[in-house]
């Protein structure tokens, strides 16, 4: 039993975070067609690293941790806006994983973090590339 309470409310927080992103962007890419594909491919790693923190989440608890009350992100009609918000989140998301990455020694979950962590630069690379083309 992993005793670190500080890096399993972490973990619990990114698993809420990555849901919430998933189905944001995913209300993104219903909202704004033209950016469809995009915004799809992010809520997808979004599901995919919600996945992974929840394996690490289990293995170091023997329990899983299922959010209640989660305060979903609103889709404005403002894509730039949308934009601006989601870029934010990604980069603070980079700052609030890099403990938990710090915190582990398992290498596969090291492997988990590293790919997220990439994955999130990769989501605001994107973002700000739509964001420059829509301006």
């Amino acid at each position: 039993m992993y005793s670190n309470k500080y890096v399993l409310d972490l973990l619990k927080d990114a698993i809420v975070d990555e849901t919430i992103d998933n189905k944001f962007y995913t209300e993104m890419a219903n909202k704004f067609p033209e950016n469809k594909m995009e915004f799809l491919s992010i809520a997808q790693d979004e599901q995919k690293h919600k996945n992974m923190f929840e394996d690490i989440y289990q293995k170091l608890t023997d329990t899983s941790f299922e959010p209640t009350n989660i305060n979903y992100k609103t889709v404005s009609e403002n894509l730039n806006e949308n934009l601006s918000n989601a870029v934010s989140g990604e980069l603070s998301e980079i700052e609030m994983y890099r403990p938990i990455l710090f915190a582990l020694e398992n290498q596969q979950f090291q492997n988990y973090l590293f790919e997220i962590i990439t994955d999130e630069q990769k989501h605001a690379t994107k973002l700000n590339h739509i964001y420059i083309k829509n301006k």
